[in-house]
């Protein structure tokens, strides 16, 4: 398990904001644009930073329903 540090996910925030904001898994090409936009990313294979980016689209998700439950 790999625990992504605040510095890996501000850069993952940055170059995923669009994804994260469409609640949309990002491809591979998006995903290596990224790795070669962000130097602290470059050390992960792109599947890392696509299931990185999963992972905090269905964090926010959850975070969304804890405020504002559905009856």
């Amino acid at each position: 398990r790999h625990v992504w540090t605040t510095p890996e996910k501000e850069a993952i925030k940055r170059q995923m904001g669009k994804f994260i904001r469409e609640e949309k898994t990002p491809g591979q090409l998006p995903c290596l644009n990224a790795i070669r936009n962000e130097p602290l990313l470059a050390k992960y294979p792109w599947q890392r930073i696509k299931h990185a980016t999963r992972n905090l689209i269905v964090s926010r998700k959850k975070q969304m329903l804890k405020r504002f439950p559905q009856s």
